[in-house]
């Protein structure tokens, strides 16, 4: 079965490859003698259309498997043969953050986060604190460690205190909560996902706008924009992606405007924002046209090649 699998990869096949892993999916990563390509790998090879790539992911690919012949990732390949090919780039990179993975944590869970919970609402904080580290989870990260310490951050209180807990949204709303829960049970959670990180896609069910925010562009118009796009990640941590191409669009212009103060729709020149001022040339400087014209598209883009993944096959 191995050579059936990968030799269907190899030709490039999806409908008889995906007949076949859709079936038995612990085969998505079967690997070709002696190269060792798997599935992704021949998919990143042939520039297999997005929802060919995204549904191998959602059925388990490894993105970070690297091949025997040359130790290519499936975008190294991709990013080889298909330069051109943005979308492919897009999302062939790992992005499996803390944010992202306590997203999932939440959604495959959600018995144990009920709105309006303190479970919920500490756990919401979590997400929206880890949102500032976008970089790939590597095994060496202290679980433990950034547990507590996110914890204390948004709690005040030490998780290691063998007493239950008690804490303040407002005056008027005190939360309580077990923590052994968060101590044992969310990071014994946190260990299992990144053990399996590289092979959990963003989903459409958890995925939020700020997950486009990475990678970073290429340019920037003035020296406020980049100081601006981190705060409109962090702000959409909790946002949802819209399907549509114009909601998605109207949200990104009103973060900017709620994030500035300066209307964004049809304007040219720049916007000074004192708070982004760190010196040098043009500090400070909001460019209206590089939002219009380049970043918002960007974003735009990056949210249709997720959807264009998500579609089945």
């Amino acid at each position: 079965m191995n050579h059936q699998v990968t030799d269907l990869a190899r030709m490039g096949n999806w409908p008889g490859l995906l007949h076949l892993v859709r079936a038995t999916p612990d085969w998505i990563n079967l690997t070709s003698e002696p190269k060792g390509y798997a599935p992704l790998h021949q998919a990143a090879w042939h520039g297999a259309d997005l929802p060919v790539v995204g549904e191998l992911l959602r059925l388990g690919a490894d993105a970070a498997l690297k091949t025997r012949s040359k130790q290519q990732s499936p975008l190294e390949i991709a990013r080889e043969k298909h330069p051109a090919r943005d979308d492919l780039h897009f999302l062939l990179t790992p992005r499996r953050t803390l944010a992202q993975l306590m997203r999932k944590i939440i959604f495959d869970n959600d018995h144990l986060f009920p709105l309006a919970n303190d479970r919920r609402v500490v756990a919401d904080a979590i997400v929206a604190t880890f949102q500032a580290n976008v970089f790939h989870l590597d095994d060496d990260v202290d679980l433990e460690m950034r547990l507590a310490a996110v914890f204390q951050a948004v709690t005040t209180l030490p998780l290691e205190n063998d007493e239950d807990f008690r804490f303040y949204v407002r005056e008027e709303m005190p939360f309580s909560s077990d923590l052994d829960f968060w101590r044992i049970n969310i990071l014994h959670l946190l260990e299992h996902y990144r053990a399996m990180s590289s092979t959990i896609p963003l989903a459409a069910e958890w995925a939020v706008i700020a997950d486009l925010f990475e990678p970073l562009p290429s340019s920037w118009g003035f020296r406020g924009d980049p100081y601006l796009w981190l705060e409109m990640r962090y702000a959409l941590c909790h946002a949802p992606i819209p399907e549509d191409r114009e909601a998605l669009r109207r949200r990104l212009v009103s973060a900017f405007t709620a994030l500035t103060g300066a209307s964004l729709d049809g304007r040219e020149g720049h916007v000074v924002i004192e708070r982004f001022a760190r010196g040098g040339m043009s500090s400070g400087g909001i460019s209206f046209e590089t939002w219009n014209e380049k970043l918002i598209p960007l974003l735009v883009e990056r949210a249709s090649w997720l959807h264009g993944s998500w579609r089945r096959f």
